[in-house]
């Protein structure tokens, strides 16, 4: 499981100084922290991955025991996902305790938290 925080790049790439941020929670062994950040002005939420749809056959090749998430196949390194430790073959099977099925739930749910937020992903 890992916590990520979201955040805004708008101020960096605008030259601005960022707006300071609450403190993180306390993290669990193992979890890790990033901040998910605004892609443009519009104020759009995004981690820095790009995944897919995680198949039966890749989840055996994987060594999974279930079909469910969706497969991270790259990370921004210097994005909130690459802050945080996420690796390509990486598998996000929930987003703060939701159950993610396919790649589109997982893309809303990201979209719908705003930047700032702190999430868990499993």
């Amino acid at each position: 499981m890992a916590m990520i925080l979201l955040g805004s790049l708008a101020f960096a790439q605008m030259g601005a100084s960022a707006v300071p941020l609450p403190p993180a929670p306390a993290l669990p062994p193992g979890a890790r922290l990033a901040r998910i950040a605004d892609r443009n002005h519009a104020g759009a939420s995004y981690l820095g991955v790009d995944i897919r749809d995680l198949a039966p056959e890749r989840a055996s090749q994987l060594g999974l025991k279930e079909v469910n998430g969706v497969e991270i196949t790259m990370v921004d390194q210097d994005s909130p996902a690459g802050k945080a430790g996420l690796k390509e073959e990486d598998v996000i099977v929930s987003f703060n305790g939701r159950k993610i099925d396919n790649a589109d739930q997982l893309r809303r749910v990201i979209h719908e938290t705003p930047p700032g937020a702190s999430v868990q992903l499993g």
